[in-house]
């Protein structure tokens, strides 16, 4: 099983060396990470995916971060379930479509750590 970017990378242009394993996407109006098109692909390092991530604001915390399907407002709402009705974990988590152990992490300000 491999990414359909990374497939197509390997495809046009050969093996992704080991030095740079991060096939990137450079893609007119944004990021788009479904996009194959291999003019929009360029490959990294471990820094490189960094630094892009964190330009193009799909790395950061909560909702900035470009694989968050939780809101703030989930974040408040999850915590304030759990202060004020003291349901369990396995119960948020399935309300929210999460893990319970990311419900747990989210009470107890390990995720989220940034809203309070």
């Amino acid at each position: 099983m491999i990414a359909a970017h990374r497939a197509s990378w390997i495809i046009h242009f050969g093996p992704i060396p080991k030095e740079k394993p991060y096939v990137l996407h450079d893609c007119p109006g944004g990021d788009n990470r479904r996009c194959v098109n291999p003019a929009h692909l360029w490959i990294g390092t471990p820094l490189d995916n960094v630094r892009d991530a964190t330009e193009k604001g799909t790395l950061g915390p909560g909702e900035l971060h470009g694989c968050a399907r939780l809101t703030t407002e989930d974040i408040v709402k999850i915590r304030r379930i759990r202060l004020d009705t003291g349901a369990m974990f396995k119960e948020i988590a399935a309300q929210f479509g999460i893990t319970k152990a990311h419900a747990r992490n989210i009470c107890a300000k390990i995720a989220w750590s940034h809203i309070y």
